[in-house]
């Protein structure tokens, strides 16, 4: 019949590769009343030339999104750095406070919740360098007094004395922390250590004009 096919077909060369190549064969229809010689056209061409805008648009589609991926891959590495840096800092500083450097200063200027962070971790080592020269500055005059200091906690236990304390009454600090207060004051002049006396202590921040008696290593009295 008349009509026009489309087909594959595997044809081999001289060599005897095979190869494949797309067919389209049309046969002659004549015109009006001539109904022509029977004659037909066939005409091939190669797959891989018929083909080849469309595999070379796969190839570019795939370039495409892998330029696409690495472009976003690029992207997010940024804005994690930008987000993993001031923390490391904010680590390494506090890890240089810990080691008793309190000269650390965070310089993040960030308005978002990383700069509150930054700006609130300044604030707490400005603060405990305060407390610390503070503190050092106390030690210092607790150390050097020449009258004799001691320290008591509220389960009237001794907490620390002075140097000048530990002299007189011949203990080293050590010994003595930790102990009951009764241990170095005469027992019957330690009333002030008692509940009554140190609710008063409590009430009126001071007592003055006290007298008590020291107990030394040895047992002796030793008035104060």
């Amino acid at each position: 019949g008349y009509g026009s096919e489309i087909f594959l077909s595997h044809e081999a060369d001289k060599e005897g590769f095979i190869s494949t190549v797309l067919a389209t064969y049309m046969k002659q229809r004549g015109f009006l009343s001539y109904w022509g010689n029977g004659w037909g056209l066939i005409i091939e061409s190669p797959t891989d030339i018929v083909f080849a805008p469309v595999k070379q648009l796969a190839r570019n589609f795939i370039v495409i999104i892998t330029l696409i991926a690495l472009s976003f891959i690029v992207i997010l590495y940024g804005l994690g750095r930008r987000m993993i840096r001031p923390l490391e800092l904010l680590t390494k500083s506090a890890s240089r406070i810990g080691l008793g450097d309190l000269e650390q200063v965070l310089k993040i200027d960030r308005s978002d919740e990383i700069g509150m962070l930054s700006e609130a971790f300044n604030t707490m080592a400005n603060n405990l360098k305060t407390t610390t020269v503070s503190k050092s500055y106390m030690d210092n005059i607790f150390r050097s007094m020449t009258d004799t200091l001691m320290v008591v906690n509220t389960d009237r236990t001794i907490h620390s004395i002075n140097p000048a304390a530990s002299q007189l009454l011949g203990y080293e600090e050590k010994e003595l922390k930790g102990q009951p207060v009764n241990k170095v004051i005469y027992e019957k002049e330690s009333e002030l250590f008692c509940s009554a006396g140190l609710e008063s202590l409590a009430r009126k921040g001071s007592i003055q004009g006290v007298e008590a008696i020291y107990l030394g290593k040895a047992g002796e009295k030793i008035p104060i």
